[in-house]
């Protein structure tokens, strides 16, 4: 019995499916079902960009992440500039 996996992707052309992850397989003859699904339109799902990242920035927080400050970028910033040599 084959494994069977479910992804999603783009059908490019009649020929060619971009899939939205890499398949972990070794390469050989593969059968494949389309199915069409509702097109994700974000100002139909009332989501736009700017609140997509939002709830990104709301998820890190929650899960403790800590952004850096200003400060401390800038200084990333000048002891990676500084490295560079001259």
């Amino acid at each position: 019995m084959s494994a069977t996996y479910t992804l999603h992707g783009i059908l490019e052309s009649e020929r060619l499916v971009r899939l939205d992850e890499p398949v972990h397989l070794p390469r050989g003859r593969v059968r494949v079902r389309i199915e069409t699904m509702p097109a994700n339109n974000d100002a139909q799902n009332g989501k736009t960009l700017f609140a997509w990242l939002r709830s990104v920035h709301d998820e890190l927080k929650r899960t403790g992440y800590r952004f850096p400050s200003k400060d401390e970028v800038n200084l990333q910033i000048r002891e990676e500039r500084e490295s560079w040599g001259e």
